[in-house]
């Protein structure tokens, strides 16, 4: 890998963006970065560094829109590219529950809008705080 012109280990790479991406990192492009480093070498040796770096984007502080997205990579990375079917079940289930999540995330939107809207009247939603 380069680096300011200078040619470094990927494992000296990789522990570096992991450094980073530890400390709950909310970067999604770093979490890329980390995935692109691990997606260059052998697919095959590098399977666990790269489910890894899936479940820390997809268990970090990162907004439910960008998880998803992870998620889904993740579920089409098994399908493409696992070795065990039921690393890729689990990897569905998981993708489902964090669709679920969004659901009610959105729902929970809705109806607090909904909530402040009907308290003021159709006027009183009208205001910018409500749109």
């Amino acid at each position: 890998m380069l680096c300011a012109g200078k040619q470094i280990p990927v494992a000296a790479a990789r522990e570096s963006v992991r450094a980073v991406c530890l400390p709950r990192c909310d970067n999604p492009k770093l979490y890329l970065n980390l995935l692109e480093m691990e997606y260059n070498g052998d697919l095959k040796q590098n399977e666990e560094n790269i489910l890894v770096c899936f479940d820390k984007a997809i268990g970090g502080p990162l907004p439910i829109k960008m998880r998803i997205l992870f998620s889904q990579r993740k579920v089409e990375f098994l399908e493409d590219f696992g070795l065990d079917v039921n690393k890729l079940l689990a990897a569905y289930e998981e993708h489902q529950a964090l669709l679920r999540e969004q659901e009610t995330l959105k729902r929970k939107a809705e109806n607090g809008y909904e909530f402040a809207c009907s308290s003021r009247g159709l006027l009183g939603c009208m205001t910018a705080d409500c749109m």
